[in-house]
């Protein structure tokens, strides 16, 4: 779903209409991923992020590990409305601090869990130039357990 910030107005990904000038807003979740099946268990180490697009965009993703939404993280994309489309992929690391007392973050682990989720968000001006789309996220993870199948009665 796209929303417009300057008015009360929902578009349906897919439609379209004319409206140049107009900020938009950008909220997509993937859908539920189980890696190891539902009762397994993995390590998430890293999502990549596949994006067509002309302007200059600024993204926030928000990794979600069973449920749990872990650290935003920004990720700026220069463009040029005038130049073809840009298609970037970009790594980001999905990690959780480790907090030691007063001394603060004193390292970083890869989260555990059995369900994975990614939540792309960002504003941008529409003009008669602007294109985005998101082609692809991916995630590194390393299966720990794998979901075992219910024993025959």
């Amino acid at each position: 779903m796209l929303g417009r910030r300057d008015a009360a107005r929902l578009v349906l990904a897919g439609s379209g209409y004319v409206d140049d000038t107009a900020q938009h807003n950008l909220y997509a979740k993937t859908d539920l991923l189980f890696p190891a099946g539902h009762d397994g268990e993995c390590v998430f180490h890293s999502v990549s992020l596949t994006v067509a697009f002309k302007n200059s965009l600024t993204f926030y993703v928000t990794p979600i590990v069973d449920g749990v939404a872990l650290e935003r993280q920004y990720l700026a994309l220069p463009g040029n409305a005038a130049a073809s489309k840009q298609v970037i992929t970009r790594e980001l690391a999905i990690s959780i601090p480790v907090i030691e007392g007063a001394n603060g973050e004193v390292g970083r682990v890869s989260p555990r869990g059995s369900m994975f989720q990614l939540l792309v968000e960002t504003l941008w001006t529409v003009s008669g130039a602007a294109y985005l789309s998101i082609e692809n996220a991916d995630v590194e993870v390393e299966v720990v357990r794998e979901s075992r199948a219910p024993s025959a009665q």
